[in-house]
């Protein structure tokens, strides 16, 4: 049976006599390093005919492309299950546990998300580099998007860059604050080079965090927060500077008896699929630990 094609066009009166690599430019908007990929691997055809990037097209021709096969470099590891929230053949979803790193951060690490991935790639018989297009902390949990080749990789990174990458998240917070819903506009950057604590300073990077009150007790409050910008710890640092840290956050506020984690999950990512251009909407429901910390709370 043979591979469906990953793209596809035929050409009309728009890019009659075109190059290819023009279309591949102008039509998909790939990158110059995806395109050089294509040209190495040779994964292009005209009317079922292998072709370069520098052959010409005309109107009626049918130009399919084949995303060339980039192998797995992670470890798999089978005690790493891992929750599918979403998946197809060029991207996939899935749901980060806290606690869990998403990559290793040393060569011989495979206790990591991406290792438990490698293993479920491998029961599925695929083979792919594992691109994690959006990263969260240790202890942050939610939906993390898998990227199965460096085009779809590119082009929701785009969409980030752009601001058209919907990112929700959910957290329990310290304290009652007095405006229910804001816009927290503060540069965020990292003072200290050898410490991983980020603060709000002038020098920082522009930084935008929307929240909305969703409950509250005495003492907490649950959020619904909408990242415009995506820094380092954003949201984290932006609820401590206002003085509602994230419960359980010991690097910006204190440890708490009810959650032995920040009480922070990434609930939502809304985007436009690279391939179909259909609306994704990927949703992950709140863990266990917090929903036991509203409890403890006194959340209704």
């Amino acid at each position: 049976m043979c591979k469906a094609a990953d793209l596809r066009i035929t050409v009309d009166g728009k890019y009659a006599n075109s190059k290819i690599i023009d279309i591949l430019y102008k039509e998909f908007g790939m990158s110059g390093r995806f395109v050089r990929k294509l040209k190495k691997s040779k994964t292009l055809k005209i009317n079922g005919e292998s072709k370069s990037v520098y052959n010409r097209v005309e109107i009626g021709d049918d130009l399919e492309i084949f995303f060339p096969i980039e192998p797995c470099e992670d470890a798999p590891n089978e005690s790493i299950k891992i929750k599918v929230l979403y998946e197809d053949k060029w991207l996939m979803a899935v749901e980060k546990p806290a606690g869990l790193l998403v990559h290793p951060i040393r060569i011989d690490q495979s206790d990591t998300l991406s290792n438990g991935i490698a293993s479920y790639m491998r029961e599925k018989k695929e083979d792919y580099i594992v691109r994690h297009v959006n990263r969260l902390d240790r202890d942050t949990s939610g939906v993390i998007l898998i990227a199965k080749n460096s085009y779809v990789h590119e082009q929701i990174a785009f969409q980030m860059s752009k601001g058209e990458v919907e990112k929700k998240y959910k957290a329990v917070v310290e304290g009652v604050l007095k405006e229910k819903s804001s816009r927290l506009s503060y540069p965020i950057g990292k003072p200290d080079k050898t410490s991983i604590k980020r603060e709000v300073t002038e020098s920082g990077k522009p930084s935008i965090t929307l929240y909305e009150v969703v409950s509250e007790t005495k003492t907490a409050s649950l959020l619904n927060i909408k990242l415009i910008t995506g820094r380092t710890h954003q949201i984290r640092v932006h609820m401590a500077y206002i003085g509602h840290p994230v419960i359980g956050d010991s690097l910006y506020g204190e440890s708490d008896a009810s959650i032995d984690r920040q009480a922070l999950h990434a609930g939502t990512y809304i985007f436009k699929h690279p391939i179909t251009h259909e609306k994704v909407i990927i949703q992950s429901d709140l863990p266990e630990d917090m929903r036991e910390l509203l409890r403890r709370k006194d959340f209704a």
